[in-house]
């Protein structure tokens, strides 16, 4: 019976967003008014009693036809849902143009940290409306429905209704990490440093394959489709953009920063640090400090970390 009764909350949700929306077959807003054809079922039912053509013939036309709304509520329901639509986008466009002009309008080390402070004011927001849901739907289920036994389809109906503000806020969560995880990637960290080193040779010499790589992994993206943007078009092409442009600003990144890394670098980067983990450093460990605190030195003088940064990066070089 649950499950039955969670199936016709959301059968009439899609209906009422229709309704909302135009009509349908089933529910059509015909003359300007909601009107449920039962005839079909009428029709049925008196065939499985054994009338079927005896009531079909001498039924009046309008039989099993139920008016709903009139005209005047369903022009107020529609402007209603029309104006909540229209701002709905309106305020995502003016959220996001704001978040990419303060993006743009930073500079040097200072555009990182407003990308991962973006992330993280995503990754806020869509935590926040879930605790919202969660604690909202406990509160209004609570002060409308008082019989316990009826609370748990209560709490269905409410889940059901909102399930549109779920999927968006657990998108909002997956796409500031995203965003997060990019700032770290393009950041001084030592790991950070160490993942672009890795990769600068294969981003180097082989583009093609590493955009090839990164597409198929979009592909499976997609094909999951965990958030509601991936299941429609202009959102996909968007995020599509997006993503080239950041490996192709990370690519460039670490080619400037490792212009001799070399393919197996990491490999023996990751030997040297196991074997100065157990005592034995390598020979060349002593060369690649050197080389880490010229690359530091090179980033300053660029303009990619500040005085701070490098004297803090250079601390943990030599301590290590």
């Amino acid at each position: 019976m649950q499950d039955a009764w969670r199936l016709a909350n959301e059968n009439a949700h899609r209906q009422l967003l229709r309704i909302l929306n135009g009509g349908g077959p089933v529910v059509s807003t015909t003359g300007g008014e909601v009107v449920l054809d039962l005839s079909a079922l009428v029709t049925a039912l008196a065939g499985d009693v054994g009338l079927g053509q005896k009531v079909s013939g001498a039924l009046p036309p309008n039989t099993g036809k139920l008016t709903i709304m009139r005209a005047n509520q369903l022009k107020t329901a529609q402007d209603v849902a029309k104006g909540i639509r229209h701002l709905s986008i309106i305020s995502a466009i003016v959220a996001f143009v704001l978040y990419a002009l303060a993006i743009f309008l930073a500079r040097g080390p200072r555009r990182r940290l407003t990308l991962r402070t973006t992330g993280w004011c995503f990754f806020g927001v869509g935590l926040f409306c879930l605790l919202v849901r969660r604690i909202g739907g406990d509160w209004i289920v609570d002060g409308l429905v008082r019989a316990d036994s009826v609370k748990p389809a209560a709490h269905d109906t409410w889940n059901i209704a909102t399930g549109l503000l779920r999927a968006i806020s657990l998108a909002f969560v997956i796409y500031g990490l995203v965003i997060v995880a990019a700032a770290w990637l393009a950041g001084p960290t030592r790991s950070a440093q160490a993942v672009r080193r890795a990769c600068a040779p294969s981003m180097r010499d082989h583009p093609a394959r590493v955009y090839a790589v990164v597409g198929f992994a979009y592909l499976l993206v997609l094909l999951w489709g965990p958030t509601p943007a991936l299941r429609h078009i202009v959102p996909i092409l968007i995020i599509a953009a997006l993503i080239v442009l950041g490996v192709e600003l990370l690519r460039r990144q670490a080619a400037r920063e490792f212009p001799d890394a070399q393919a197996g670098d990491a490999t023996a980067n990751l030997r040297a640090w196991w074997a100065a983990r157990r005592g034995h450093p390598a020979p060349d460990a002593g060369n690649g400090h050197v080389r880490d605190l010229e690359r530091l030195a090179s980033l300053r003088d660029t303009g990619a970390l500040t005085d701070e940064e490098y004297a803090t990066e250079k601390g943990l070089l030599l301590k290590s």
